[in-house]
């Protein structure tokens, strides 16, 4: 009796385990589907986290309104005026161009093909409002011609827009100048079109002359022309003498365009939050061309002078003998 019991209780035993086999293994798609699913979010909501914890990297963003309102009333009011604003952070800079105004003919900076009034009335409402410390022009050229002599080609247009602009009450002080000359080109070269849409004057506005300068080195038009390359620009002062605005060649600075290497764009934004004028000041101190050196030093190998060894002359010992004569002629003494 008592072995029939073990054996029913055995029995009963092994059956209910096979139930729960069959419902372990009903239930284990499902489970490890789930488990799947819930491992797959738990990770795409780790990885995002860890996106968003990462700090963005700081960059000159284009922003699609222009938030500064002297600037936005002119582009409102002027549709010949392109105005761009970008951002460094909190910081603005502004790009203006006149469409299809600021044009000057081959080998010409004279005003004949430039619209003035249109300048006329930018200059009165950049002057009347709050403007920005800086209105850097810059000036530019067609690659026709050597570099040297569009150089100075744009040196001329940029300064007769800064007359023009200081004529309208734009004071000296504000105006600085950078000859571009032929490597910024915004339209190809290879068309006569595009080489008349090149001969023009742009103006860069911002607060810091800084700020002008690591947006220069930023910006990139190598897929545009082969004129586009790396060059050392002149920035220059203006001021007003009997013969009108003239340039100041003894107080200059200067950039390196096509270098973004050298900038430190979340530094200069942290830096300027703090003090724009010691900002400015604090980045005098290095010219473009020791920054340069200093993020790109030159691995220069060792100048190795050959030493020549040449053998030593080495002289000959020649012993001689002494030179004997025959008796005959010695001479004999007198008696």
């Amino acid at each position: 009796m008592k072995r029939q019991f073990l054996l029913t209780v055995s029995l009963v035993f092994l059956l209910s385990a096979c139930q729960s086999v069959k419902l372990l293994s009903r239930q284990s798609p499902i489970d490890e589907t789930n488990q799947g699913s819930a491992q797959r979010e738990s990770i795409e909501a780790y990885g995002t986290a860890q996106e968003e914890l990462m700090p963005k990297p700081v960059k000159f963003e284009l922003q699609s309104t222009i938030t500064d309102s002297q600037l936005s009333s002119i582009s409102e009011k002027y549709d010949t005026i392109d105005i761009q604003e970008f951002k460094l952070k909190e910081h603005l800079l502004h790009r203006v161009e006149f469409q299809s105004s600021v044009l000057f003919g081959l080998d010409k900076s004279n005003l004949e093909m430039v619209d003035i009034s249109e300048i006329s009335q930018f200059a009165t409402t950049y002057s009347s409002g709050e403007p920005s410390y800086y209105l850097l022009i810059v000036g530019h050229t067609d690659s026709t011609g050597s570099r040297t002599y569009n150089q100075a080609l744009s040196t001329k247009r940029a300064l007769k827009i800064a007359a023009l602009l200081h004529t309208s009450g734009v004071s000296e002080s504000q105006i600085k100048l950078i000859p571009a000359g032929e490597i910024y080109p915004a339209h190809t070269n290879t068309s006569q079109h595009g080489r008349q849409l090149n001969r023009r004057v742009e103006l860069l506005v911002a607060k810091s002359r800084e700020l002008v300068k690591s947006f220069i080195r930023q910006r990139d038009c190598t897929d545009i022309d082969p004129a586009c390359t790396r060059a050392l620009l002149p920035i220059m002062d203006v001021y007003d003498s009997d013969k009108g605005l003239v340039l100041d060649t003894k107080n200059s600075d200067s950039v390196v365009t096509q270098t973004p290497e050298i900038n430190e764009l979340a530094v200069l934004a942290k830096s300027l939050s703090n003090d724009i004028l010691k900002t400015d000041k604090r980045y005098e101190t290095k010219s473009e061309r020791e920054r340069i050196e200093v993020s790109a030093p030159s691995v220069r190998e060792p100048l190795e002078v050959p030493t020549l060894v040449r053998p030593v002359l080495d002289f000959v010992t020649e012993t001689r003998k002494p030179l004997k004569l025959p008796k005959k002629y010695h001479l004999k003494a007198n008696q």
